[in-house]
């Protein structure tokens, strides 16, 4: 018997040292992947055929033909799992995928290329649809990543590969056709180019100039001393000199309060005695000044200038929409609070009033809740796990170490500074919570919190937050190819958790000096086959009134019917995709969505998508 125990132990041990020294024999950092498009519509199908090159670029090593696993981010699906039989690769969810080497792979020599072919899932538009992120790990149980950095994409041979059909009329471009097109670009000569954008109301430009020198002298009336002061700043900017207050006689730009505009509607007038600006309302002398802006030298915008001419100008403007909004989508792909200061003041110059917060999503949570730490410590963190217990899995091109820029999120003075900011230049920021779908990254953050406390021995605090139901045997799966995004509405803590995010974001609005109007909820995307087997789902639908809930699709009432409920006690009304305004129903034994007539008349504002390409 101790004959046979040590043999297994040299068995272990000689398997062990091979493995160490497959580890050492190889660093990753010495493959080069190249991703190819070969073509679209390949046999005739909605499929693309790609090539994938691996290149080692060592001269000592030998990469292992077994025992390492690549894994990476993609958006186009794979039609079938082999790579010409030498590699395996498959979707494990969401965008993340992973490549295993099989028999047939022999490993690769210092030096040597080994290209293999494979077959995609409908199409993909341009090399942008390249996979990304790539990186490596050992074995499946461990938990170092190595990244892949050599990274290349390579357009098809023939432009007209891209075409999705034979008769398509082929819209892709290639960075070279882009190169060319530039290349026949001629300036617009500035006095061709529109004076102030977005196109006024009305305008009109008489002949003649009007000289500034700074510092320039600004007299503000009652009730503009803020905007005042923004254009001091403004002008310090363009000028290199602040400007500075006057009284009217002697002021070069009058700030002045025509009650009669509409409240984001100004004048401005450029004249031979000065600059005249008025408007009822903050927002329309805001919006004045930008025009002003728009009427300074181009030149002033690179270099300061102590002296400029001004062209005389009679405009009259107001906005022909009241929401003139752009959706930011950083819960995705993170942007720093410096970077979400700037696009305000992008916005700004276009006289934009709305942005839309996207901070939530299947794959982060980005602002701070103070009373949900796992929200932040959790369900923010990108990095390597098959099982999302600690952290979020790497996405869009994030790579397996957890130390990535898309680890990051908002404190709760980021997003105060952030509203600050937004409020002086006349933005309502709009927070998007997405609920009940594209909701994996809070579902998980709770999922941890609840074990957490659960191994602390605080079984109901544990329950108090939690989103998902473990005895769910449901079988669906999401548009971004999840198949546990959706929270259980069914459970009370769904809600709780719903009104302790909402409130710190109310809390955090009234600091800023920004008070909330609405919270987008989201609402899209909610695949079929949610809460069909889900105990506490079909549970509460057996005690909903019948004449109203018949099937479980009928919950989505239910839900919003809460979620309006819970805002409308904080004085919100209800922002969400156009799927909340919906409930489903059957034209010709057919699942359709159709209106629902009673949130109609709910104050349910919902934001359209489905008509937009892609």
């Amino acid at each position: 018997m101790k004959k046979y125990i040590a043999i297994w132990i040299v068995w272990i041990g000689s398997v062990s040292m091979a493995y160490a020294q497959k580890k050492d024999m190889f660093n990753p950092s010495d493959l080069k992947i190249d991703w190819k498009l070969i073509t679209n519509n390949y046999n005739g199908k909605d499929q693309y055929s790609f090539s994938l090159s691996f290149t080692n670029t060592s001269k000592k090593t030998i990469l292992p033909a077994s025992g390492w696993t690549i894994y990476y981010n993609a958006n186009r699906d794979l039609a079938e799992k082999s790579l010409d039989g030498v590699f395996e690769s498959f979707r494990y969810h969401g965008d993340l995928f992973y490549l295993n080497p099989t028999a047939n792979f022999k490993g690769l020599k210092p030096g040597e290329t080994l290209i293999v072919k494979g077959i995609g899932d409908a199409w993909a538009f341009n090399i942008s649809d390249a996979p990304s992120g790539y990186y490596w790990i050992w074995n499946q149980d461990d938990k170092k990543t190595y990244a892949i950095t050599k990274i290349t994409a390579s357009a098809p041979d023939q432009i007209d590969q891209f075409k999705i059909k034979p008769n398509q009329t082929n819209d892709q471009v290639t960075p070279e056709m882009i190169f060319d097109q530039n290349a026949a670009i001629q300036e617009i000569p500035e006095p061709q180019l529109p004076k102030i954008f977005p196109t006024p109301k009305s305008a009109s430009y008489p002949s003649g100039y009007l000289k500034i020198t700074a510092p320039i002298q600004i007299h503000a009336e009652n009730g503009f001393s803020n905007e005042a002061r923004y254009l001091m700043e403004e002008l310090k900017y363009l000028t290199g000199k602040a400007g500075e207050q006057a009284d009217a006689s002697s002021a070069s730009i009058r700030l002045k309060t025509d009650p009669t505009l509409p409240a984001e509607g100004y004048k401005l007038r450029v004249h031979a005695n000065g600059i005249e600006l008025s408007a009822s309302h903050a927002a329309g002398m805001f919006y004045a000044m930008q025009s002003l802006k728009n009427l300074l030298p181009l030149s002033a915008w690179k270099t300061p200038a102590e002296t400029m001419d001004i062209p005389f100008a009679e405009i009259m403007d107001e906005p022909r929409f009241a929401y003139r909004g752009l959706h930011i989508d950083v819960a995705r792909n993170f942007q720093t609070k410096e970077q979400v200061k700037r696009m305000l003041n992008w916005m700004a110059m276009y006289k934009l009033n709305k942005m839309h917060f996207h901070f939530s999503e299947d794959d982060a949570w980005r602002i701070e809740i103070p009373e949900l730490p796992e929200l932040t410590s959790v369900g923010v963190i990108r990095g390597h796990t098959l099982d999302s217990k600690e952290h979020m899995p790497a996405a869009y091109g994030s790579g397996g170490d957890v130390n990535n820029i898309q680890s990051s999120y908002y404190t709760r003075n980021d997003y105060i500074e952030i509203l600050k900011h937004a409020k002086s230049l006349h933005i309502e920021v709009i927070p998007e919570i997405e609920t009940p779908g594209h909701a994996r990254a809070a579902i998980k953050a709770m999922d941890a919190r609840y074990n957490r406390l659960m191994k602390e021995g605080k079984p109901d605090e544990a329950k108090k937050y939690l989103l998902s139901d473990a005895n769910d045997k449901s079988v669906y799966l999401s548009a971004q190819n999840f198949r546990d995004n959706i929270m259980c509405i069914a459970l009370p803590s769904v809600y709780t958790f719903l009104e302790t995010a909402i409130d710190a974001l109310i809390n955090m609005h009234k600091e800023a000096g920004m008070p909330l109007q609405t919270i987008h909820m989201g609402g899209d995307e909610v695949p079929q086959g949610v809460w069909e087997k889900s105990p506490l789902a079909q549970e509460l639908l057996k005690q909903l009134p019948k004449d109203k809930f018949k099937q479980t699709s009928d919950l989505w009432i239910y839900y919003w019917e809460k979620v309006h409920a819970i805002l409308k006690s904080r004085n919100l009304y209800v922002s969400g995709w156009e799927e909340i305004g919906m409930r489903e129903s059957k034209a010709d034994g057919n699942r359709v969505m159709m209106v629902n007539p009673e949130f109609a008349n709910n104050n349910f504002h919902t934001y359209v998508w489905t008509t937009v390409i892609g």
